[in-house]
């Protein structure tokens, strides 16, 4: 039984121009420890689907299952594109870890980030920075290591490398699956990167312009672990067909 599930969920808001719908009809599941990404351009509604599924706004219609109960009742976690909306300005790295940690010593959360290898290491020469001592790229990992710390069941990424440079993006992906691996979490990543979507996705959900329906959702067979020369395979560039053929389609 999916973990995640949504049937045809619908959001609307009122202007003063009249009503605007957003997402119509949306539906898909997630396993448990599945990797799912939304695809889809600009302005489509991916921000405001992962926004209902985190608890923040509701549905105008149809109904969510996360676990066994409805959004915001699992314990859920949201990395934001900027990851200065996430940081306290006047806490260092490890403070800003640590407030995710709850009853956890320091010695456990070390222990933690110890675990996850690359964000560990990384982010022990940082630990008493502040953020605005900081590249974007290692505030976007402190970011993901703060979320690894809290332990969700399901992880919520709103385009989190979507400011950053391509080098920088890609040592985030990896460290990103690296964490995974291990933590083996539901996760829900938004992007409009096909060959982010491709690299770190079981299945990819593309979405038409808005509203937003589900177009198609295409299974990503490559290998797992994954690595940055595999965006070169024959399967990964049938696989970005696949994606960019269902982008000029239209959902039930």
């Amino acid at each position: 039984m999916a973990y995640l599930e949504l049937r045809a969920v619908a959001k609307e808001f009122r202007t003063r121009d009249g009503t605007v719908r957003v997402l119509d009809g949306i539906s898909f599941g997630a396993r448990k420890g599945e990797f799912v990404t939304l695809f889809g351009p600009n302005g489509c509604g991916k921000t405001t689907l992962l926004n209902i599924l985190a608890g923040f706004q509701e549905a105008t219609s149809g109904t969510i299952r996360v676990g066994r109960g409805p959004p915001g009742g699992a314990r859920s976690y949201m990395v934001f594109q900027n990851p200065n909306d996430s940081l306290f300005n006047w806490m260092t790295v490890e403070e800003n870890i640590s407030i995710a940690a709850g009853e956890q010593s320091r010695h456990e959360i070390s222990e933690t980030l110890d675990a996850i290898h690359v964000a560990g290491r990384m982010l022990a020469c940082f630990r008493h920075h502040y953020p605005y001592q900081l590249s974007g790229g290692l505030k976007q990992l402190a970011v993901m290591a703060r979320a690894v710390v809290f332990g969700p069941s399901l992880l919520l990424l709103d385009e989190p490398f979507s400011s950053l440079d391509c080098l920088t993006a890609a040592d985030l992906e990896d460290t990103l699956l690296g964490m995974w691996e291990k933590t083996r979490q539901t996760v829900i990543f938004v992007s409009h990167d096909i060959d982010e979507a491709v690299y770190l996705a079981d299945r990819i959900v593309v979405l038409s312009n808005q509203p937003a329906r589900v177009n198609r959702i295409v299974d990503v067979r490559l290998p797992r672990p994954r690595r940055q020369g595999m965006k070169l395979s024959g399967e990964f560039q049938r696989t970005k067909r696949k994606v960019l053929d269902s982008c000029g389609e239209r959902g039930e």
